[in-house]
């Protein structure tokens, strides 16, 4: 019972993993023509400097406390 438990949890994990990969392609796919037209208007170094912001905002989202995300605990 327990094994059976555990097999289903594991195909549970794929599911999920699969379908997180595939919602990210597609976004990355629909949104690269966008971020390609905001760079060719308001400049490359202006497009970089919103994403690399982005990308701290989201860290600093997830992070449990100040020392790793909880790498520290």
């Amino acid at each position: 019972m327990i094994q059976l438990e555990a097999e289903r949890r594991e195909n549970e994990e794929i599911a999920a993993g699969a379908i997180m990969s595939a919602g990210v392609g597609i976004a990355g796919a629909l949104t690269t023509a966008l971020w390609g037209g905001f760079e060719r208007n308001n400049g490359y170094y202006f497009a970089m400097i919103i994403t690399v912001t982005g990308a701290i905002t989201i860290l600093q989202a997830v992070l449990d406390n100040i020392f790793g995300g909880g790498a520290a605990c």
